[in-house]
């Protein structure tokens, strides 16, 4: 089920550039077309690793979408407190902020998002060294949560970067953070 959750957001991440803004303007007094793609706009993937709160590791990955000073990110991570994922955390959601220009503190780029998530909880109740194959174990609980990313990047290159993402989940059910090393490849 994880699987498909990542290789659906990889497949929307490799089929983006197909839905870049593109405006066509056609001048009354002129015969030709012209085209106008916004010089301003940035797109990338962020693939990210570090330490949560569940007591382990966190991983996840985003899609972002930068005009000006407006960040959107669609985001999918997880938490787990050790190998066999006795308790996880986990969030799909989509964030809006505010970010640095792309040519402002170049090659630094920092941003502030916060938006919704359906979040969710998983925690071993009985057998926990034997229940990889018994759901009955685990007690589950969803809901939707408040995620807040604070991140600041360094991108040496026009198509790599790399930097640290501090995320949170304000939630009803438990609230987690993460701190996460990420890399970055897309269009900056």
């Amino acid at each position: 089920m994880q699987a498909r959750r990542y290789f659906f957001i990889i497949l929307v991440f490799i089929f983006s550039p197909f839905f870049v803004y593109q405006m066509q303007a056609q001048d009354t007094t002129a015969t030709d077309t012209t085209y106008f793609t916004s010089p301003e706009g940035s797109y990338w993937a962020d693939l990210t690793g570090g330490i949560g709160t569940a007591g382990g590791g966190s991983s996840g990955i985003a899609l972002n979408l930068q005009e000006n000073y407006l960040l959107l990110t669609v985001l999918a991570d997880e938490q787990f407190d050790d190998l066999f994922s006795n308790q996880s955390f986990w969030e799909y959601g989509a964030t809006a902020g505010i970010a640095t220009e792309r040519q402002q503190f170049a090659p630094f780029f920092g941003a502030l998002s916060v938006g919704v998530a359906s979040m969710g909880w998983k925690r071993c109740v009985e057998n926990c060294e034997y229940s990889a194959n018994n759901p009955a174990a685990f007690k589950t609980r969803r809901g939707f949560g408040i995620p807040v990313q604070l991140r600041l990047d360094w991108r040496p290159y026009r198509y790599l970067g790399v930097g640290i993402l501090g995320m949170a989940d304000i939630n009803f059910i438990r609230s987690f953070a993460s701190l996460n090393f990420n890399v970055q490849i897309g269009y900056f």
